[in-house]
């Protein structure tokens, strides 16, 4: 295969594979024939996939989760897909978790006095100043 045939395959490879929202920045997940993946080619079918935790412009965080593919590097080679699914949905339920208990918090309880005040006060404002 020619050099240009594998970057034009690589190019399209990373359009595919855009970085996925994760935690306080993004999770990258690359496959192709300059990563550590499995296979290591261009085919776009992919077993394990080379992941990287970015936080802001360029900078790199651990995922505690992936500590067992960690080389000391910024990125975890070679990590099978079926683990970084079960990252995200164990992430999508913690998030679920919080959303419920958001819920809870404001729709669950009956008003305080310091909200009932602060009630009163708009309401008497909005009385004299209109």
């Amino acid at each position: 295969m020619s050099v240009y045939k594998e970057a034009c395959e690589i190019d399209a490879l990373r359009t595919r594979q855009k970085n996925i929202p994760f935690r306080d920045g993004v999770l990258s997940m690359k496959g192709n024939s300059g990563v550590y993946s499995t296979p290591m080619d261009n085919s776009g079918i992919y077993t394990h996939v080379e992941v990287a935790y970015l936080v802001g412009k360029g900078k790199f965080r651990k995922i505690d989760e992936l500590k067992k593919y960690d080389i000391g590097d910024d990125t975890y080679p070679q990590v099978p897909l079926k683990d970084i699914l079960m990252i995200l949905k164990t992430q999508m339920l913690s998030d679920v978790h919080d959303y419920i208990e958001t819920i809870k918090e404001r729709y669950n309880k009956p008003l305080t006095e310091t909200e009932l005040e602060i009630g009163e006060y708009y309401e008497a404002f909005r009385n004299t100043s209109g």
